[in-house]
C-alpha cells in the first residue's frame, strides 16, 4: 500500500501526539473536575449537612484547571473545618471549650440552630454557665415554647430556663462528608466521554 504525502501525514500524527492529546487531556480533566464540583454543590452538601449559609458553603468548592504542561485538575473544599467532616476525628476548640447544642438549641438533627439560639445570643438574653452547661431561655421565634425544667437561678418571665449547650474540651466528629468518594464516582462516570469529546474537538480545530 502506498501512502501519498507520507511525511505530511507523519508530521500531522506527531503534532496530534505532542500537542492535541495533551490539550484534549487537560480539557477533559478540567471538565471532569467541574462535574465533580457540581455534584458536591448540588447533591452532597445539601443532603449531608444542614447549611446555614448555603451559598457560601457551595462557593468554597473550587476547581483548579489542568493545562497542557500540568495534566492534573483539582476539585477541593477550601473551608478547613470540613476536613474533619471528611476524615472524622477529634475537634478541639479555638478557646477553652466547644459548645455542643442540646435539644433546646437544636430539637432534632435535621433542624437548624437559629441565630437567636446561638451561644452568644443566649448569653445576651441573660444566659449563664453553671458547671459545664450553658443555660438560657430558648427563643420562641425559633422553635416554639419549651417546657423543660427551670434553672437554678435567673428565672425569666419570658420562658423557662433550660440547658442549651454542653461545654466540652473536645468532641469526636464522625466521618460523613463523602467528598472523595463522590468525586471519584464522577471521574469513573464521565472522564472517558469527556476525553473522547475533547479529542474530537482538538483534532477538528488543530492547525
Amino acid at each position: 500500500m502506498r501512502i501519498e504525502n507520507l511525511k505530511e501525514v507523519q508530521a500531522e500524527l506527531r503534532s496530534i501526539a505532542s500537542d492535541q492529546v495533551p490539550f484534549a487531556t487537560a480539557m477533559a480533566l478540567t471538565k471532569t473536575a467541574q462535574a465533580g464540583q457540581g455534584k458536591i454543590r448540588s447533591d452532597v452538601l445539601p443532603t449531608k449537612f444542614i447549611l446555614r449559609r448555603a451559598a457560601w458553603m457551595k462557593n468554597n468548592i473550587r476547581v483548579k484547571s489542568a493545562t497542557k504542561t500540568e495534566l492534573a485538575a483539582e476539585v477541593r473544599d477550601t473551608y478547613r473545618a470540613m476536613v474533619l467532616q471528611e476524615t472524622g476525628g477529634i475537634k478541639i476548640p479555638f478557646g477553652s471549650k466547644l459548645a455542643v447544642p442540646l435539644s433546646a438549641a437544636r430539637p432534632s438533627e435535621s433542624s437548624l440552630i437559629s441565630p437567636q439560639n446561638r451561644p452568644a445570643a443566649v448569653m445576651a438574653r441573660g444566659g449563664f454557665i453553671q458547671g459545664n452547661i450553658l443555660y438560657g431561655v430558648p427563643s420562641k421565634r425559633a422553635h416554639g415554647p419549651h417546657k423543660n425544667r427551670r434553672g437554678a437561678r435567673g428565672a425569666s418571665s419570658s420562658g423557662d430556663i433550660v440547658p442549651m449547650y454542653a461545654l466540652v474540651p473536645r468532641a469526636r466528629i464522625d466521618q460523613r462528608y463523602g467528598f472523595e468518594d463522590a468525586v471519584i464516582q464522577v471521574v469513573h462516570e464521565t472522564f472517558g466521554a469527556n476525553f473522547a469529546d475533547a479529542f474530537k474537538r482538538a483534532v477538528r480545530t488543530a492547525r
